[in-house]
């Protein structure tokens, strides 16, 4: 059998029989993911289910083996938190919240949610604005088991300090414990923080807009993607965002504009929160 060492020595490009078979046996096309974070993800699975070559790994995916949903749990990144960088959610509350007031109803997805700690943060930050209500929140993933969790609202305790620490530096008013109920070492989100929530599954790369948005939220999604994938998601992004609508990215992700028809003014270049200005003449 294979070491760990023997597994890391293994190159890129002798994963391509293994991104194709998952391409054309579930639809799942990883070829633009980049390549690097990719070739990690598979070694993990490697050792996960102890394949000691990629021909014994592909052979597996062929055979069934290995389900298509715990492919997606290996290959996909799932990394989140309750207000996530305190002065993104900052930025949303000063920024974007007072243009979301002027709409008698608005719609917000946030592509990629996870387990759904930043949606349940953005529906703390508007249900201080008094707009929770008015908002129609869509939480997006490939990945249906995090969804599953972020449905149910449920999350570690152990994690209670980190997100009561990061909601107070985010501007909260509140007591953050208002919005939880702790039972043993879970917490479990008010139920009214999700009544305007809507989950789903979609692949930015290849699913396509599903309605009109005021304002979308991406974080450190794109740095998985190479170059021409995030230009794709960005623009599938462009074609769901209304006029003058807000994107907040990761900060570690970049907004990308090839051409003219995609101009987005930096609202706050530390928080990644750009502004669409005009529309342009799109395919």
């Amino acid at each position: 059998m294979k070491t760990k060492i023997d597994l890391f020595d293994i190159e890129m490009a002798e994963f391509t029989p293994v991104i194709e078979t998952i391409k054309d046996y579930y639809g799942f096309d990883m070829s633009g993911y980049g390549s690097a974070s990719l070739r990690r993800r598979f070694i993990r699975l490697m050792e996960q289910f102890n394949y000691d070559s990629v021909f014994e790994l592909n052979h597996a995916i062929i055979n069934q083996e290995i389900s298509y949903q715990k492919i997606v749990n290996y290959m996909t990144v799932n990394v989140t938190e309750m207000f996530r960088f305190p002065p993104f959610f900052r930025s949303l509350k000063d920024e974007v919240i007072p243009y979301l007031k002027t709409f008698p109803v608005f719609k917000i997805w946030h592509a990629g949610c996870s387990t759904g700690e930043e949606m349940y943060s953005l529906a703390i930050l508007l249900h201080e604005a008094g707009i929770l209500h008015r908002a129609k929140i869509y939480g997006s993933d490939i990945n249906s088991e995090v969804l599953e969790i972020a449905k149910q609202g449920i999350y570690k305790m152990n994690n209670l300090k980190e997100f009561t620490k990061n909601y107070q530096e985010s501007g909260g008013t509140e007591p953050f414990s208002s919005y939880y109920t702790a039972n043993y070492d879970m917490i479990k989100m008010d139920p009214m923080l999700s009544e305007q929530m809507t989950f789903c599954t979609h692949n930015l790369v290849h699913d396509g807009p599903f309605n009109e948005f005021q304002l979308i939220l991406c974080r450190n999604v794109l740095i998985y993607f190479d170059i021409d994938q995030k230009t794709k998601i960005i623009s599938l992004f462009d074609k769901s965002l209304c006029p003058t609508g807000y994107v907040g990215l990761g900060s570690k992700d970049r907004m990308i504009t090839n051409g003219d028809d995609l101009e987005y003014s930096t609202v706050n270049q530390l928080t990644k929160i750009y502004r669409k200005e005009t529309i342009g003449i799109r395919a």
